[in-house]
């Protein structure tokens, strides 16, 4: 599968919708056994990640949580587990996650406020307050 091999098997002078081209390349046999295999894993990843991001309770909270931790060559991954089979070691782990990447984003939103600031002269309002020396145009 390269540039060419693409380019010569959707060349036509027809409008095609995704479904005819797809369709067409399978009919020239363009996919490969590798690709086959991983756009399968791939869909059933994507699968399963949509429907643990739908389910919720009768609250509206997620019956699954994720976070990110390390594997054992120190590599980040991304686990998941049902809410309803936490212990209280699942508890912290979640809320610590999540208040580290709660730290990140509004350290991300103060940089990009400050960007703002300098380039434009204009301070965007944030629904928190900061320190003078964190957001510097504060």
């Amino acid at each position: 599968m390269n540039r060419k091999e693409f380019l010569d098997a959707t060349s036509s002078t027809q409008w095609a919708t995704i479904d005819e081209l797809v369709k067409q390349l399978d009919d020239l046999g363009y996919w490969d056994a590798m690709f086959n295999s991983r756009a399968l894993l791939d869909s059933k990843k994507q699968h399963v990640r949509r429907l643990m991001r739908s389910m919720k309770d009768e609250n509206g909270v997620p019956l699954f949580a994720n976070i990110v931790t390390q594997d054992e060559n120190g590599d980040e991954k991304r686990v998941y587990k049902q809410e309803t089979l936490f212990d209280m070691t699942d508890y912290r782990q979640t809320v610590n996650y999540h208040v580290a990447t709660s730290q990140h984003h509004r350290q991300m939103a103060i940089g990009y406020r400050n960007r703002a600031f300098t380039r434009y002269a204009v301070q965007i309002p944030l629904p928190f307050e900061i320190e003078a020396a964190a957001g510097q145009a504060a």
